[in-house]
């Protein structure tokens, strides 16, 4: 390292106080610095960086990896799910056509009302895990929307407070009635207000 020290003034005082001619007055001074003696220290600080360089790289790979497997396990759990649904629809279409030969089975007289009544418990058991399937899928979205940084908690906390800017939020798609539940008539004489 070289430094400069400049001196520059300007004097008019002569020996004894008595005024003199004007006179200028100028120093320069070079000198040179280098801290050899320091190498040592100067070489352990670039390899503490070096090391510190790779200890914040392999935090930042081990959290990128821990994302990934939050990200992972609900949308494994979600595409399970969804399988699960359609195995489960298909198996309630499967009691519905059971249940639907075994009625007409016991109106001709050929089997008791004990096996219809047994399938029409399978057949509601069915649709009960299928339902289930299906809450399983929205739970699972739910995970993965939140693994993925989804914060709905702070767009309705701004709407509570009436911050913000107001955003339209869509309502939410209604789940297709489960295969084979149907909906019973409603009598005339309770439907009519009294």
């Amino acid at each position: 390292m070289c430094r400069r020290n400049r001196i520059i003034g300007y004097d008019a005082l002569g020996g004894l106080g008595l005024p003199a001619s004007n006179g200028f007055l100028g120093l320069v001074n070079p000198t040179f610095s280098w801290q050899i003696l320091n190498y040592g220290r100067i070489l352990n600080n670039v390899r503490y960086q070096k090391a510190r360089l790779q200890e914040l790289i392999a935090a930042y790979q081990n959290k990128v990896l821990s994302a990934g497997r939050e990200v992972q396990i609900p949308l494994r759990g979600f595409l399970r799910s969804r399988e699960q649904t359609e195995d489960l629809a298909r198996a309630v279409d499967a009691a519905r056509a059971a249940l639907q030969i075994g009625r007409d089975q016991f109106r001709v007289g050929t089997t008791p009302f004990n096996t219809v009544f047994n399938l029409e418990t399978a057949q509601v058991q069915q649709q009960d895990n299928l339902v289930v399937a299906q809450g399983n899928i929205a739970l699972n979205l739910i995970n993965v929307y939140r693994a993925l940084g989804g914060g709905w908690e702070l767009r309705l906390q701004n709407e509570n407070c009436g911050g913000g800017p107001s955003t339209n939020v869509p309502a939410p798609a209604q789940a297709p009635a489960a295969p084979g539940s149907e909906e019973l008539p409603v009598p005339k004489s309770a439907a009519e207000p009294k």
